[in-house]
């Protein structure tokens, strides 16, 4: 996941999968942002986001695929816990196949790291970039 500062305004999120064998629209998801900066703080808005149809808290649902290179992406690992660094990630799923859907969203910078917190589920889920 390449999160990339294009301009003094607009940024993109980049989310690509290394696997052949996955569907093609999975491969490479670009996401593009109006953004604007106050401290701390970095506030999206996804460039086509019309205000009715926008989904603050959601992550890209990628359906289940049949992959060997993917694993992740496969039905029996988005079912098993994974141990992970002393962290515990629901399925490998969460681990490497959760790619956050920018609507209108919130980015925390924190000493050298940009944080971005998704509502998933049953909890959040934090992505950094670093």
């Amino acid at each position: 996941m390449i999160l990339h500062f294009e301009n003094d305004s607009l940024c993109s999120l980049k989310n690509i999968f290394y696997c052949e064998d996955i569907e093609e629209r999975y491969k490479e998801i670009i996401i593009k942002s109006n953004y604007e900066r106050r401290g701390d703080t970095i506030f999206l808005e996804n460039v086509n986001c019309k205000q009715e149809d926008c989904n603050y808290n959601t992550t890209i649902e990628i359906p289940i695929q049949n992959s060997l290179t993917c694993d992740f992406l496969n039905e029996e690992s988005r079912k098993s816990k994974v141990l992970f660094d002393g962290r515990s990630y629901k399925s490998k799923y969460y681990e490497y196949g959760l790619v956050p859907n920018i609507d209108i969203d919130t980015l925390y910078i924190n000493k050298k790291n940009i944080i971005l917190v998704k509502k998933i589920k049953n909890g959040n889920f934090g992505f950094v970039f670093k």
